[in-house]
């Protein structure tokens, strides 16, 4: 047992960063004696979820999941603490980054400061462009400009009944999809998109030839 706590002690290093040049964390000072600062730098929707655990596996604390769309800072405090080793378990978009955090106080409470600073998005994301708009052909296509990893469309009568309904992955920051038209009455759909950074809708004519 002793033998396999050093070694997650030596599998963890003192302050680690995210290989995604967008995505990092930052910890200061460590080891640290009443309060340590983790500075998380995400892009706007990005999901974020923290655990922090003891050198046992017992969690101490811990941020619910969601995305994060503006930057805020969270102040945790941890109560019934002794000096030791304790592991930050920081996963942004399902990608874990694990901090060693080496506590040398003596008073059993501490404070985390978790400052997360999110990014504005360069992309286009969440519009939808539907084309040809209007419709006079066999197929539509509709795509949106993201970050997300995957985006569901939606098509709606008017009256609300779905005709269209599909989850793709984005490729390239995009995410496309066709769709068979030429059963389809003339008049107006509800075309909509959503994603984890948001959602969009547009109205599509279907008009005849």
């Amino acid at each position: 047992m002793k033998l396999y706590l050093l070694l997650i002690y030596l599998l963890f290093p003192l302050v680690s960063t995210s290989q995604n040049d967008t995505s990092t964390v930052e910890v200061f000072p460590n080891p640290f004696t009443s309060e340590a600062n983790l500075i998380i730098h995400l892009n706007e929707g990005d999901q974020l979820d923290v655990s922090f655990l003891n050198l046992f596996g017992a969690k101490k604390c811990s941020i619910p999941t969601k995305a994060y769309f503006k930057s805020q800072i969270i102040e945790e405090h941890v109560d019934s603490i002794s000096a030791g080793v304790y592991f930050s378990f920081i996963t942004i978009n399902g990608e874990r980054k694990n901090n060693k955090l080496i506590y040398t106080g003596n008073d059993s409470t501490f404070r985390l400061n978790f400052y997360i600073r999110v990014a504005p998005s360069p992309y286009e994301k969440e519009t939808l462009k539907i084309f040809p708009n209007p419709g006079i052909e066999d197929f539509i296509t509709i795509e949106t400009e993201t970050e997300s990893a995957s985006v569901e469309f939606f098509i709606f009568t008017m009256q609300g009944q779905l005709l269209f309904n599909k989850e793709v992955n984005s490729e390239n920051k995009r995410a496309r999809v066709q769709q068979d038209i030429v059963d389809w009455n003339t008049g107006q759909y509800v075309v909509k998109m959503k994603s984890r950074l948001g959602e969009d809708e547009k109205i599509f004519t279907k008009i005849s030839r």
